[in-house]
């Protein structure tokens, strides 16, 4: 494949931030392709037939050594698996360890939740008894993020469509927000030629924008001990650590540590005493991701 050609301020930020191998790999490399099985429908590896290496921090998560024809495979539309990012699969790896410290049943709420993979991800976590509600703004695609969720077979899990500012009204009311919000798209930039066609210092912005009116929306409905899981799959601090920062000081929540192993590749956040976690293409086998962890004071 023929190298991309990045945008020179782009690069340049990378450059300032010391990631310039992040910006050689986004030129050069290749995405990967990755499957998570549906482990509560008993499905296993060896009858999907699938070839590859397990994702360290999903179980459940596979890397492929090539990508099938998924289209024409009954088993995925029956959701035996789904069709995942990698990197995305952590927020099962999350979840997982702030159940531990929560009260089941748990209440949860996926805001950005189309096309799914996060909202599967977090039901195969949750203990027994828990429900999600997984919202969805866009009609097209909450219609999506419904198929995905009957093909995966869960009762556990609600579909709605509105705007997250409708969430202010319930106080106190969920164990864990997750909130994966619309971002300018920089980890993406090897699998959609529409995320470096678009890119500017001008969308970052605006996404920074629209992230903060997510997480005010949200924030007042989430339990007083419950934790937002802030996510994005881009790189730039304004859209990360520097909201991270403004939800920790302007809202009063508190930065929550994940056990990562030191093998996964994940790196710190930059220039940052929150506990965040970067996926970067050069360091593991992903592409971009960006997530935090932050509690909301109280019980």
């Amino acid at each position: 494949m023929a190298t991309r050609t990045l945008p020179e301020e782009f690069t340049a930020m990378l450059s300032s931030l010391g990631l310039d191998g992040l910006a050689a790999a986004l030129a050069d490399g290749e995405p990967c392709t990755s499957v998570r099985l549906n482990l509560s429908k008993g499905v296993t590896e060896s009858e999907q037939d699938f070839r590859g290496k397990p994702v360290g921090w999903c179980e459940g998560g596979l890397y492929l050594d090539e990508r099938p024809r998924f289209t024409f495979d009954p088993k995925l539309h029956q959701g035996c698996y789904y069709v995942q990012e990698a990197s995305s699969m952590f927020h099962a790896h999350v979840v997982r360890q702030l159940t531990s410290a929560l009260s089941a049943p748990l209440l949860v709420l996926d805001s950005c939740a189309a096309p799914g993979g996060k909202t599967t991800a977090v039901i195969d976590s949750l203990p027994p008894g828990s429900l999600i509600v997984a919202n969805e703004y866009v009609p097209s695609r909450a219609a999506v993020l419904r198929e995905n969720i009957i093909k995966w077979g869960s009762p556990s899990c609600i579909v709605t469509r509105g705007d997250t500012a409708a969430f202010r009204k319930l106080r106190d009311t969920f164990d864990i927000i997750v909130a994966d919000v619309p971002c300018s798209g920089e980890g993406m930039m090897r699998k959609d030629s529409d995320a470096v066609a678009q890119w500017s210092p001008g969308l970052i912005r605006e996404c920074a924008e629209r992230q903060w009116e997510i997480v005010s929306n949200l924030w007042p409905s989430l339990k007083p001990g419950g934790c937002l899981i802030y996510s994005t799959c881009t790189f730039n601090r304004i859209e990360n650590e520097e909201m991270v920062g403004r939800i920790i000081g302007e809202l009063g929540g508190e930065s929550v540590a994940i056990d990562v192993e030191s093998d996964w590749g994940i790196a710190p956040g930059i220039d940052t005493e929150a506990h965040c976690y970067r996926f970067m293409p050069h360091r593991l086998r992903g592409e971009g991701l960006f997530v935090a962890v932050i509690r909301k004071p109280g019980e």
